[in-house]
């Protein structure tokens, strides 16, 4: 099987610019126009790409921020229920006390 190669049309029309044929004028100005909107394409992508990194940055700040309040409120109400359960009971919660301490001076030596 052999391919049939075609040669480019030779122009017919009289060399400009110093000898340079006018179809490679047209494909230099092609060229510089593919040029101009590859820029502005690659502008327009990190462009979006920043876009869509800020977004997900506020989120996740956002997101930080909610499980911070979340987890202050838990400790506060956490806080509560201790001082609540030794006002309730104070002697147990000293005797807990002395045997927590004592249990770690314990596993520290």
């Amino acid at each position: 099987m052999t391919r049939a190669t075609t040669q480019p049309k030779k122009s017919t029309k009289p060399p400009v610019n110093g000898g340079i044929p006018n179809e490679v004028e047209d494909d230099i100005g092609n060229i510089k126009q593919d040029l101009t909107n590859l820029r502005e394409d690659f502008s327009n992508l990190f462009e979006s790409i920043g876009k869509a990194a800020k977004t997900k940055t506020e989120e996740g700040a956002s997101k930080g921020s909610d499980l911070a309040d979340q987890f202050g409120s838990n400790a506060k109400e956490t806080q509560a229920y201790v001082e609540d359960q030794i006002k309730a009971r104070p002697l147990a919660a000293v005797g807990l006390a002395l045997g927590a301490g004592f249990l770690f001076a314990k596993l520290r030596k």
